[in-house]
């Protein structure tokens, strides 16, 4: 059984549900993904920017209740 190490506090929470490194040394199986991971915030949470030249991720943003304002810049 592979389990998340979770982080967090009362405002926000951070773990990896899958990473395709943990996957392979328990399943001799071929995955596409390769790592997801997720985080919770609390209402007026501000999460920081992230800058991803090198080894740039696709994000998935799921917005629960009440709205999230989500900015994006091409630094190229």
């Amino acid at each position: 059984m592979i389990e998340p190490i979770v982080f967090g506090d009362d405002r926000v929470c951070f773990f990896e549900s899958f990473n395709e490194k943990d996957f392979a040394a328990v399943v001799s199986e071929e995955v596409c993904l390769v790592l997801a991971e997720h985080s919770v915030s609390t209402k007026g949470m501000l999460r920081g920017p992230h800058c991803q030249m090198e080894r740039a991720q696709d994000q998935l943003v799921r917005v629960y209740r009440e709205a999230a304002f989500d900015v994006a810049a091409d630094l190229n």
